[in-house]
């Protein structure tokens, strides 16, 4: 039996490392996969910018690299997170990040 996350139209294989959304498989660098399970694993809840490099990365980035909001933009298209299917991936700046479901 495979672990699965499922929030409203989005569905996580955490075994398989696979992302769909309405059904349809969306292709994830498994960075951006682990970023969109660190989100979709805690709704709500703003993320620090360190936590998620630690958590992602296993380590701190300079807080002058881009590398994360790349990342966190790569994932916000591919996973269409928007009002369209329910979600926003807020930023909060210099903070970190807020997915909220509605």
């Amino acid at each position: 039996m495979h672990d699965v996350l499922e929030i409203g139209f989005y569905r996580f294989d955490l075994t398989k490392g696979i992302a769909s959304i309405h059904s349809q498989a969306v292709y994830l660098q498994p960075k951006e996969f682990d970023i969109a399970v660190l989100f979709f694993s805690h709704i709500g809840q703003v993320i620090s910018r360190e936590k998620i490099m630690n958590k992602v990365w296993g380590r701190s980035l300079a807080m002058t690299s881009r590398t994360l909001d790349t990342h966190m933009s790569r994932v916000r298209v591919k996973l269409q997170l928007n009002s369209d299917n329910n979600v926003r991936l807020a930023t909060l700046y210099t903070i970190g990040y807020r997915l909220d479901t509605f």
